[in-house]
């Protein structure tokens, strides 16, 4: 795989449709906390979201950079988890709903993540179990929305794409995604599961800038 195979790709929102199965495969997801014993509900639902929303969340994201990106490596593929809640914290901290997305993508044919429903469920039953998690988490703020803030950065090491990717984000249409043959599969929509299988809630990281961060308002 070449680099230029990633020249059209910007983190710059577009209006498009649904594609690939998207819309249908989210739609399921946003149920399926529920079926596998999560409490929370998702924050975020099925509707389109109009480009001036995903605007609003990418100048926001970039206007506090400093601060989500703080703590973090330069290398942020191995990360989405911790990618993900920071952004779930600071998206929801200044009033744009959005919430975390479980599942795989696959990138020029190229299934990278091994992660399936059941293997999810299974992790709810018996977190830390001998299951394994071989998964990719990205926000989304409705719709077929993608923001992802790891995955770039792991295109570059592992797929050819350019060095600006390292730091670079997604926050796009599926559709658009799609259209570059980098397919989303979104299995489980919520905050929640990352409660279970990592070092902490990302709601508890919401609820403390609430509490105290003034540096994000």
């Amino acid at each position: 795989m070449h680099a230029s195979q990633f020249d059209q790709l910007t983190p710059v929102p577009q209006s498009k449709p649904s594609s690939c199965h998207y819309g249908v495969m989210f739609k399921e997801a946003l149920s399926y906390g529920r079926s596998i014993g999560l409490t929370r509900a998702p924050l975020v639902d099925e509707r389109p979201i109009e480009t001036p929303f995903l605007e609003k969340a990418n100048e926001l994201i970039h206007k506090k950079a400093a601060l989500w990106r703080e703590g973090l490596p330069d290398y942020y593929g191995d990360q989405c988890m911790e990618v993900a809640s920071k952004l779930y914290a600071l998206l929801n901290h200044h009033g744009i709903a959005a919430d975390i997305v479980i599942g795989s993508v696959t990138v020029h044919g190229d299934k990278l993540y091994a992660i399936t429903p059941e293997a999810i469920a299974q992790e709810v039953i018996n977190p830390g179990g001998d299951v394994g998690l071989n998964l990719h988490a990205w926000l989304t703020i409705g719709g077929d929305s993608v923001i992802d803030y790891a995955l770039p950065s792991m295109l570059v090491q592992n797929k050819g794409a350019p060095p600006y990717f390292l730091q670079a984000g997604f926050v796009e249409n599926a559709a658009d995604l799609c259209s570059q043959s980098i397919e989303y599969e979104p299995m489980l929509v919520g905050s929640q599961f990352l409660g279970c299988v990592n070092t902490y809630d990302p709601d508890d990281l919401l609820e403390h800038l609430r509490s105290l961060s003034i540096e994000y308002q």
